[in-house]
C-alpha cells in the first residue's frame, strides 16, 4: 500500500508538467518553409539561428577555421576564406562581422589560427591563389601584424585542399606556420615551416625542391613519438607519395604510395586509432578512404562508390571507440568503424543525386544527449532544391535535412551559445549557423520521475 502511494503521489506531478511552459528562447529568424529551390525542411527540426550575408560570395571549399581569439579556452571565432575573391572574414559566434580581411592575391585557398608570437592573443593566418605571401592579422581586430607578409619560397599558390597549419611543432608554447607550394615550376615544390622569432617571421625549414608535383593537401599530427607535432602532405599526382616529416627539424619520416593510386587527397583525419599515442592518418581520396599507420605504412582502403572527397573522426555508433564520417562524390556518407585490421561500414546515407558532391562532413552532439549526430553538405549541381544541409542520428536515419539556395560547400560545428550542444556552422553563398533544439524541460523531468519511480518500486 505504501509503494502505491509513493508512486501515485509522484504521478500526480505528471499533468502539470506536461503543459509547463519552457524557459522563453530568444527569437530566431528562421526562413519561411517553401517550395522547391527555396528554403525548405524535411522534418522542420533544422533552426536556423544567423546568417551573415558580408560571405556573399563562395565560401571556398573548407575553407574554414574556429578558434580561441583570446586565449581563455573558449572558442569564440570563425575565420572563413572566399573562393571568389581575395578575402577572408573573421566571424562572432552571434554572426556578426568581426574583420574583413583584403589578400594580395585572386582568392583565399586557405585560413588558419593560433597563437603565433605570444602577444596574449591569437593571430589569423590565410593564404591563396595568385600571390606568394602569407598574411597575419591579429585575431580580435583584424589589424595585420607588424611582421607580416611572409614570402614563400617558390610560385604563386598556397595549394588546394588547405595545404597550410598553424600549431606547435617544436613544443615550444607558441604555434609555428607548417605550408605546401604548389608553384611554378611545377617540379620545384616545397614544404616549409616558418615561426615566430625576435620580432619578425624566419623559416625554421623547409624541404628543399622536392622535384614533384605542387602540394594538395597538408595537415598536422604526432607519427614519430618525438617533441611537436609532425607534418603530412600529398603530392599531386596517382604515382607521387603522400610525405610525412618531423615538425621540428624537417626530417623525412616517410613516403607512401597509396594503393590504389590516388592523384588527391582531398582531406586527412588524423587519431590515433589503436591506443600506441600515436596518430594514424585517415585520408580521402580517389580510391576511397585511406587508413595510414604512423610509419607511413598503408593499412587498409575502403572503397566509396566515388572519390572521397571529406573525412571527419569520432565516435559515431557510442561505442567509445574510433569511427570516421565519409562524403563522396556521389553524395554518400559513409559511417566507417575501424576492427584493428579493416575499415567495416556501419551504414550509408545517399541523398539521391549521384551528379552531386557531399563535400564536407562532421561528427558531433548537437541536443546534448550524449549521442553524436553526423552532419553533411552536399555541392548541389542543379540547383534544384534537393537537401543540402543533411543532419544524420547515430544509426543512419534521418534527424533533418535542409534545402538552401546556395550550393553548400563547408560545415564545421562548435558551442555557439555556450548551452552544451554543438551547433552547426555552414556556407555556399553565404555563411548561416543552425542548432538542433534539446529535449524541453518537461520532457526531461518526465524522464527523471519515470527514472525516480522505477527506482522506489525495487526498493521498496
Amino acid at each position: 500500500m505504501k509503494k502505491t502511494l509513493i508512486i501515485l503521489l509522484i504521478l500526480s506531478f505528471v499533468p502539470a508538467l506536461l503543459t509547463a511552459q519552457p524557459r522563453e528562447e530568444v527569437k530566431k529568424d528562421t526562413p519561411a518553409k517553401t517550395g522547391p529551390g527555396l528554403k525548405q525542411w524535411e522534418q522542420g527540426v533544422i533552426n536556423i539561428l544567423w546568417e551573415n550575408t558580408d560571405v556573399s560570395s563562395e565560401p571556398t571549399y573548407r575553407c574554414i577555421v574556429i578558434g580561441d581569439a583570446n586565449l581563455d579556452g573558449i572558442d569564440d571565432t570563425i575565420v572563413v576564406g572566399d573562393y571568389d575573391s581575395p578575402t577572408a572574414y573573421i566571424i562572432n559566434f552571434d554572426g556578426s562581422t568581426r574583420a574583413i580581411l583584403n589578400y594580395d592575391g585572386s582568392s583565399v585557398r586557405a585560413v588558419a589560427i593560433g597563437e603565433i608570437d605570444g602577444d596574449g592573443a591569437a593571430e589569423v593566418v590565410i593564404a591563396g591563389y595568385g600571390s606568394n605571401y602569407v598574411r597575419i592579422y591579429d585575431a580580435n581586430t583584424g589589424s595585420e601584424e607588424a611582421y607580416s607578409p611572409w614570402e614563400i619560397l617558390v610560385g604563386h599558390v598556397i595549394s588546394h585542399y588547405g595545404s597550410l597549419k598553424v600549431g606547435d611543432v617544436d613544443n615550444d608554447g607558441l604555434d609555428e606556420i607548417a605550408l605546401g607550394t604548389a608553384g611554378y615550376p611545377y617540379d620545384e615544390n616545397y614544404v616549409e615551416v616558418v615561426e615566430y622569432s625576435g620580432g619578425t617571421l624566419v623559416s625554421k625549414w623547409n624541404s628543399g625542391p622536392l622535384d614533384l608535383d605542387e602540394i594538395v593537401c597538408l595537415t598536422l599530427g604526432e607519427f614519430d613519438g618525438t617533441t611537436g607535432l609532425d607534418i603530412v602532405c600529398k603530392i599531386w599526382g596517382s604515382s607521387n607519395p603522400l610525405l610525412g616529416f618531423r615538425g621540428s627539424d624537417g626530417t623525412q619520416l616517410f613516403s607512401t604510395v597509396l594503393s590504389p593510386s590516388t592523384t588527391y587527397v582531398y582531406d586527412f583525419a588524423v587519431v590515433d586509432i589503436d591506443g600506441d599515442s600515436l596518430d594514424e592518418i585517415a585520408a580521402a581520396g580517389y580510391g576511397g578512404l585511406y587508413i595510414i599507420d604512423d610509419d607511413g605504412t598503408q593499412l587498409t582502403c575502403y572503397e566509396t562508390s566515388d572519390t572521397a572527397c571529406s573525412v571527419y573522426a569520432g565516435d559515431i555508433d557510442g561505442d567509445a571507440n574510433v569511427d570516421f564520417a565519409v562524403g563522396d562524390y556521389d553524395d554518400y556518407i559513409y559511417a566507417l568503424e575501424w576492427d584493428g585490421t579493416q575499415l567495416v561500414e556501419l551504414w550509408n546515407y545517399f541523398d539521391g543525386d549521384t551528379g552531386d558532391w557531399m563535400l564536407d562532413v562532421a561528427i558531433g552532439d548537437l541536443n546534448a544527449d550524449g549521442v553524436n549526430e553526423v552532419v553533411g553538405v552536399d555541392d548541389s549541381s542543379a540547383d534544384t532544391g534537393e537537401y543540402q544541409l543533411i543532419v544524420l542520428n547515430n544509426d543512419g536515419s534521418v534527424l533533418d535535412r535542409y534545402a538552401d539556395t546556395d550550393d553548400l560547400e563547408l560545415v564545421e560545428l562548435a558551442d555557439l551559445d555556450g548551452d552544451g550542444a554543438l551547433e552547426i556552422v555552414f556556407g555556399g553563398g553565404s555563411l548561416k549557423a543552425a542548432d538542433i533544439p534539446l529535449p524541453s524541460e518537461p520532457a526531461i523531468a518526465i524522464i527523471l520521475i519515470l527514472a525516480a519511480i522505477l527506482i522506489l518500486s525495487k526498493r521498496l
